[in-house]
């Protein structure tokens, strides 16, 4: 869906606002809620493909990694973690973390629009993964998302640094695919660490060179996305959730 609504600016805006709205009512289902939220990362990275010619060069890599990634983790003796019980919220709460998402992912795409970012889906993906159901939550997935980004950054350009050939990047990407997996139970697999690093690579490995350049536009992209999503759940909506809240719980108590 990204990747066909992006060529039309003005409709790829509201679309994404639908989008993320929808994601945020999602988190209230027991099952869904546990991918609803890495939607929003699959529809942005939609958003980046500005040209069937880079999807046929990247989509190769990207099966192999991801395709590598899931079977490693069916190998019989690493055991994964059991799914962790969805915390219930009230009805008000899904809809405001969906207002909350739809707006902030929806205003940074405007901004990328705006200021022409070679990646239309890094801002807006910065924006959705930090906007939580209260502000110490969003603070605290802001901090985790801009650690992530830096230091997932930092690696990848590591290995650009070591090598630029084909087979070498595509094997760092793959090892950072399986590490993803294996510490996804811990704190620092719980941040997208290495999911950024294997992003970058794969973005940068038609054209290595310039791969210190795109980890440096993650960075900057991402800050932009997680700034905008910090700054709307804290001002004006925890004013606007309050009175959302009060209104609907006098009306489901009049039911």
């Amino acid at each position: 869906m990204g990747g066909n609504v992006v060529f039309n600016p003005v409709l790829s805006v509201v679309f994404t606002f639908f989008v993320a709205f929808n994601i945020g009512l999602l988190s209230g289902f027991n099952i869904m809620g546990m991918l609803a939220i890495h939607f929003i990362s699959i529809y942005t990275a939609g958003l980046n493909v500005s040209s069937p010619d880079k999807v046929h060069t990247n989509f190769l890599a990207f099966v192999l990694c991801f395709g590598w990634g899931a079977i490693v983790s069916l190998v019989f003796n690493w055991k994964g973690q059991p799914p962790k019980e969805t915390t219930q919220h009230k009805t008000a709460d899904y809809f405001m973390a969906g207002i909350r998402m739809g707006v902030g992912t929806s205003v940074a795409l405007l901004v990328s629009n705006l200021f022409g970012f070679d990646k239309l889906g890094w801002a807006p993906s910065g924006a959705g993964l930090v906007i939580g159901y209260d502000t110490e939550t969003s603070k605290r997935l802001a901090w985790s998302r801009f650690v992530a980004t830096l230091v997932g950054a930092v690696l990848a350009t590591l290995c650009f640094f070591i090598s630029i050939n084909f087979q070498f990047l595509l094997l760092m990407s793959l090892l950072f695919t399986v590490l993803n997996g294996l510490f996804k139970a811990t704190k620092v697999g719980s941040m997208p660490l290495f999911y950024t690093a294997t992003i970058l690579i794969l973005f940068s490995i038609s054209s290595p060179l310039n791969g210190p350049a795109v980890a440096a536009e993650r960075i900057l992209y991402n800050v932009i996305g997680i700034t905008i999503g910090l700054l709307l759940v804290l001002y004006p909506f925890p004013a606007l959730a309050k009175r959302f809240k009060e209104r609907l719980d006098a009306a489901q108590t009049k039911v």
